[in-house]
């Protein structure tokens, strides 16, 4: 069932089983485990059941690095969390991912990719997609499949997208019917309180933004709140342990990475032929998108980092489906923006807008590929970088907690990794005649200067 914090009594002490700390896509998953057991368990979402604008507060942070837009925009505190805003793309790791590296410090997982092989099936289940293999002999089969590479060098794969990425529209009716299963909305996590040996974990506080408090005790708590808010509620749980529960030896919150990446116009020898092999393309309500890769090999080889690609268009920002799109998304959010300018692009080619809109609901194909040229979208791995990290800021939230503080670091290998692909990439669709990549638009990022090798 899903309740609201202020149906509790104030000052109430609710019991479970399992308390889960937000309804995101982790935190829904684990609770879809125990539908209709009988293992009792909480869910606490710091947000309602739709956008609110005054729930993000908390989520107002500091910034002591790099710029990253994504702590802003890439979080929100509402019932499915960020797969409300994420696309819902699902890509199985490759074994190097887990590996001991000896040119990455602080490389290797305690894990293989062997580890997580037997849950990938029941990923597949969550995200309601179907079971493939990611190489050729599950290769969507109105796609052509591109030009080999050298093996040693580049390999080709493809990921999908789920029809429905927003967790709360996927699950939210099974929460409502659940018995042993309730979703605590608006119940914002204060405090991890632990025993005394801060080696456990022995009840949580919430609250509402208006001070309406709750106190839950469970056998087992779990975190779910994402890199940066999770490591927050440990590092402002201090009661016990000065730097924050479970940090005696002052991990949480470090090692922050994210994806980097560059974006590349492309020049197509073949226009027809390249949108045949790479363009994305929709089968049973599921978006393929074809991805290019560093190989194990090269990677090894060249002693550099995970990096993949993608091909997609970019949109003009005069594009009247973009317009339409961004004016759909801040009616959801609560937040019209600039709608005088977007109704006026609408106004002034409605048509495209009408087959975008055709494409979308009644073909079940994207809406629009974009209106500019092809580009090449680069993702980077990140070394482990210790002084990358989440902290806290002196500055309070309306819950009276402190701040994140986010100092977000790259080094000089991240950018040579990227570099190393893309030219590798360039070599290799000039040999097989695809297309012509400029190699110099790739931004320095520090690469001969090691600027963010702080």
């Amino acid at each position: 069932m899903i309740l609201d914090i202020h149906e509790c009594g104030p000052g109430s002490v609710l019991h479970s089983d399992v308390c889960i700390i937000g309804s995101g896509a982790a935190g829904i998953t684990i609770a879809r485990e125990f539908l209709q057991e009988s293992v009792s368990v909480l869910i606490l979402e710091a947000g309602g059941g739709l956008f609110e604008q005054p729930s993000q507060d908390p989520y107002q942070s500091a910034l002591a690095g790099l710029p990253h837009g994504g702590i802003h925009q890439g979080r929100v505190r509402v019932l499915g969390g960020s797969t409300t805003l994420w696309a819902g793309q699902a890509l199985p790791l490759f074994d190097i991912d887990f590996a001991e590296r000896d040119w990455v410090p602080y490389s290797g997982w305690p894990i293989t990719r062997a580890t997580l092989h037997p849950f990938y099936s029941r990923a597949e289940e969550v995200m309601q997609i179907p079971h493939v293999t990611n190489d050729e002999q599950t290769w969507p089969s109105s796609k052509a499949l591109p030009p080999a590479y050298d093996a040693e060098k580049l390999v080709s794969y493809y990921s999908q997208f789920t029809a429905v990425p927003n967790f709360s529209h996927k699950y939210r009716e099974a929460l409502e019917k659940s018995a042993n299963v309730r979703l605590l909305l608006h119940a914002n996590v204060t405090a991890l309180m632990s025993n005394a040996s801060a080696n456990r974990l022995d009840e949580v506080r919430a609250q509402s933004l208006d001070g309406h408090a709750v106190t839950i005790r469970a056998r087992y708590i779990v975190i779910c709140c994402g890199g940066i808010e999770s490591a927050r509620l440990l590092l402002v749980s201090d009661a016990v342990e000065k730097t924050g529960v479970g940090n005696r030896h002052d991990v949480v919150g470090r090692f922050f990475q994210d994806h980097p990446g560059v974006a590349l116009p492309i020049k197509p020898l073949n226009r027809t032929k390249f949108k045949a092999w790479y363009d994305s393309v929709r089968r049973n309500q599921i978006r393929y998108s074809v991805k290019i890769a560093a190989s194990e090999q090269f990677q090894r080889t060249n002693r550099v980092l995970h990096v993949g690609s993608e091909i997609y268009y970019p949109t003009s920002e005069e594009d009247p489906v973009k317009a339409a799109k961004e004016l759909l998304k801040g009616a959801r959010m609560g937040s019209i923006g600039k709608v005088s300018s977007a109704i006026s692009m609408i106004a002034r080619r409605p048509h495209k807008v009408l087959g975008a809109a055709f494409r979308h609901y009644v073909q079940g194909q994207p809406a629009s590929v974009g209106s500019g040229p092809p580009h090449l979208g680069v993702g980077g791995e990140q070394q482990p970088n210790p002084s990358s990290r989440v902290m806290l800021d002196e500055a309070r939230d309306l819950l009276g907690l402190r701040r994140s503080k986010l100092d977000w670091r790259m080094s000089a290998e991240d950018s040579r990794s990227i570099f190393a692909f893309v030219s590798t990439l360039a070599s290799e669709w000039k040999r097989l005649g695809i297309a012509k990549l400029d190699t110099e638009a790739v931004p320095k990022l520090g690469r001969e200067t090691g600027a963010h090798d702080r």
